[in-house]
């Protein structure tokens, strides 16, 4: 049990263990209220090593660890931020925000933040505990605290910043100090520079965490500023600020960046949340609810019992720290940002106790235990459905104990560096590049670092994370600079369906100016920097009002159409922005008789974007550059999702319609190189690539790395040109899976040489994976042929006997020339 010094009401500070002579253990001891015991010794460093997160070394390629590989990328750089780089995280993202490395370069920083972080969370937890109210209530916080901490995930960030707020708010207005006196002991000056410096860490890390920090000193000082205490209010200020500045430099910043980096950090936060808004399981959400009506009554009860100021100032900063909680997890509702919440529920009902100082009547006592218990348990239902419950924890803490030695860490990061080997090698992209820049707009920079090519990032480096104009036009102007890399990989990959080209908009508009399509590869294209712009700029076409749900007419004449929109939110849909997260809105367009419908979040498309045509992969995109026919869209219309999400928006909103050109290419052979391109990613598996397809859009890519097919919906013909000579046809072939549980009448696959009128079948076979199961599956083909040069070779599919051709899903891949 650990032992903690009685606070009266009227005394807010513990007196300092007698006879204590070493400093240090003072510090330790005396800044956060416990005596020296053994269970102190025990459970403090078990909690520090439970909540010690060493990174893996790896080198991905999915979104989430992409982003990770470019904050320790722009860590090893020393990057300015909000110029050359800005993001959710901040200068300390690589250090405190990830879980990977990627290089051997940096990997000791990450090392070395990860222990100091673990042990400082685990100092804060256990500071509070001489606040609690008994002897039973402190053995019931060390045991919640000592059970969350190896499943915390970044609510440990949440309440660290809250215990740490409380531990100061209080020392700070002990009621032994005369009101008027700015004289402070040497451990208070101590426990506020640590707190000043914990809350710069976490804030130069995460923008949210500079919004609590601020919030917190903002209630510490209000409380003092009602106190009188005038001096000490100077003082907290003065070491703020100076920690934040202090901070900054030592992360490598600049201050005449500071402002920059704080606007650009400002817009990713007010565009976040209906950019990346979701909703998630309901039942999170009822679960939620309860503990935020529970803590509210809790809270209502700490403020009755509390009696001072600085105790109703301790029962904010929970209730705040709830607060910032409940909007990390619940803006974005999925099971990684849910567990922020129930992470802090789980303790703060502790923070609560501890403000109000006092033993809670018995309904007030079950209500506490039971939002500790539902925390804790919601927390760990949340991490076993996605298989990293506490069966995980052993793992990880073998992990830790492996790598707790720096030199095996060292080994750690070097062998899996050298061992990583991912099948996304771009050999023909690493030939073309060499040692230029190059960048990749998307989300999967994993490509880059996997490859080894030299990186010039745009400032805000993931699409999805452009949300508002101010941001769009940082990366427009990243790209039309001349600081811009020679080269950019293309990937139009939008997250949670929205429109295209709407994510880092102005970023497009320029690549589609000044570059221009010169490689493909692995479904990604390679564009390179022209010397001048290949178009005009946009003019104005259209420019009016519409109501929800009108449908626009998109007028028809020649050249490309970019859109933007101007919608307004109503009070209501305000405060319900704040409180929880702002309603959703799509725009749908009509192309022939097909109607798409994409979501769209109001501050991402006030800047103008491609509408018309509607780019929805690189095979498109590369389309558009060479000239060939895309679907136009001949209307479009914003809707709302719900009827009542609709009075979360004004039901007008303005709209301008701007003319552009398309790309040009820079000569004849240029487009005929593009032209090539555009089969290969139309054809990803195809090493013989066909020359043209009729229907002329029927054939589709699907799928991902060696199970990667083209959907040839029947009829359907791919044209080929024969080299000449004797060779063999390899390929495979199937009827799509989805298929296979429909009463279609099957289908037929052919292979016919020679040209128009006098082509001869060498090759058929019909699939009815309905009826016959070993038509399921891929089938091989391998068909050795003597063809003239320059011969026509058709791959054909056709419905079955009776003409049907529902669900003929037919399929190739692989389709190449074998040597005999």
């Amino acid at each position: 049990m650990l032992e903690c010094h009685p606070c009266a009401l009227t005394r807010e500070s513990p007196r300092y263990p007698d006879g204590e002579r070493d400093v240090s253990t003072a510090i330790v001891f005396s800044l956060f209220g416990m005596r020296r015991s053994l269970s102190v010794f025990i459970c403090a460093p078990a909690a520090a090593f439970l909540l010690l997160r060493l990174p893996q070394a790896c080198i991905p390629l999915d979104g989430d660890s992409s982003w990770q590989e470019l904050l320790q990328f722009d860590w090893n750089q020393r990057a300015r931020c909000g110029v050359e780089t800005m993001f959710t995280y901040g200068p300390g993202g690589f250090l405190l925000g990830t879980s990977i490395v990627s290089a051997v370069e940096g990997a000791r920083d990450r090392y070395f933040a990860a222990i100091a972080w673990a042990v400082v969370v685990a100092m804060a937890l256990f500071g509070v505990v001489g606040r609690m109210p008994t002897a039973r209530w402190r053995a019931a916080y060390v045991a919640a605290a000592l059970l969350t901490s190896p499943i915390a995930m970044t609510s440990d960030a949440f309440l660290l910043n809250a215990c740490l707020g409380i531990l100061t708010l209080f020392r700070l207005t002990a009621a032994d100090r005369p009101p008027a006196t700015s004289r402070l002991g040497p451990l208070d000056l101590t426990l506020l520079l640590l707190t000043c410096l914990v809350f710069a860490a976490t804030g130069w890390t995460k923008f949210t965490h500079l919004v609590q920090g601020v919030a917190l000193i903002g209630v510490v000082t209000g409380v003092l500023l009602l106190q009188r205490r005038l001096r000490i209010v100077g003082l907290v200020l003065a070491t703020f600020v100076l920690a934040m500045l202090g901070t900054w430099l030592a992360l490598g910043q600049r201050l005449g960046d500071l402002p920059a980096y704080l606007r650009g950090s400002w817009e990713i936060a007010n565009g976040y949340q209906a950019a990346q808004g979701r909703r998630g399981p309901d039942q999170d959400l009822i679960v939620a609810e309860f503990l935020v009506c529970g803590h509210l009554l809790l809270a209502g009860w700490a403020v009755w019992a509390a009696r001072t100021l600085p105790r109703l100032g301790a029962a904010a900063i929970g209730m705040v720290t709830l607060f910032f909680a409940w909007k990390s997890a619940f803006v974005r509702h999925d099971e990684g940002h849910a567990m922020i919440f129930y992470g802090v529920a789980a303790l703060s009902p502790f923070l609560l106790l501890a403000a109000a100082g006092r033993v809670p009547s018995w309904p007030f006592r079950v209500l506490a235990l039971a939002m500790v218990l539902v925390g804790i348990g919601e927390n760990v239902y949340v991490r076993e459905r996605i298989g990293i419950g506490f069966a995980n924890v052993p793992a990880s803490i073998a992990h830790n104990l492996a790598l707790l030695p720096v030199g095996a860490f060292d080994r750690h990061v070097a062998e899996m560096l050298a061992s990583e080997r991912l099948p996304r090698s771009l050999p023909e992209t690493r030939a073309r590049v060499g040692k230029e820049t190059i960048d990749l707009i998307g989300l999967e920079q994993g490509y880059l670092f996997e490859n080894g090519l030299e990186i010039s990032h745009r400032p805000v480096f993931q699409s999805y994370s452009v949300f508002t104009p101010y941001l769009q036009r940082l990366n427009g102007a990243f790209y039309a600079g001349a600081e811009a890399p020679r080269y950019v990989l293309a990937q139009v990959k939008p997250i949670d369906e929205h429109f295209p080209l709407a994510e880092d908009s102005t970023a497009w508009k320029v690549l589609l100016d000044r570059y221009y399509p010169v490689g493909a590869e692995k479904g990604l294209l390679l564009l390179e920097r022209q010397s001048q712009p290949s178009t005009q700029a946009a003019t104005l076409a259209v420019e009016r009002s519409a109501t929800m749900g009108e449908w626009v007419d998109v007028p028809p004449v020649e050249g490309w159409y970019e859109l933007s929109i101007q919608v307004a939110q109503t009070m209501r849909g305000k405060i319900a922005a704040f409180a929880f997260r702002p309603g959703e809105i799509f725009l749908e367009v009509r192309r022939g008789d097909a109607t798409s419908r994409f979501e769209i979040a109001p501050r991402m498309v006030e800047e103008s974007f491609l509408l018309d045509p509607l780019i929805e992969s690189e095979a498109d995109l590369l389309a558009g550059y060479v000239g060939e026919p895309l679907p136009r869209v001949t209307a479009f219309r914003v809707v709302p999702s719900t009827d009542v999400e609709a009075t979360h928006f004004e039901p007008e909103y303005g709209l301008r319609l701007l003319h552009r050109q398309p790309p040009a290419a820079a000569d004849a052979q240029s487009a005929a190189h593009a032209r090539s391109f555009l089969m290969s990613l139309r054809f990803p598996t195809f090493s013989l690539v066909p020359e043209r397809v009729e229907p002329p859009r029927q054939a589709n890519a699907y799928g991902n790395g060696d199970d990667q097919w083209v959907l040839t919906h029947a009829p359907c013909r791919l044209y080929f040109t024969w080299p000449g000579g004797r060779h063999v046809l390899a390929a495979e072939f199937r009827i799509d899976p989805g298929a296979y549980e429909h009463a279609g009448d099957g289908a037929f696959f052919r292979v016919s040489a020679g040209e128009a009128g006098a082509r001869r079948v060498v090759f058929e076979r019909q699939l009815d994976p309905f009826r016959r199961p070993e038509d399921r599956g891929a089938q091989p083909l391998r068909l050795e042929l003597a063809l003239q040069p320059g011969e026509t070779l058709v791959l054909e599919t056709d419905p079955g006997a009776q003409g049907n051709s529902s669900f003929d899903w037919t399929c190739w891949r692989r389709v190449r020339l074998d040597p005999r």
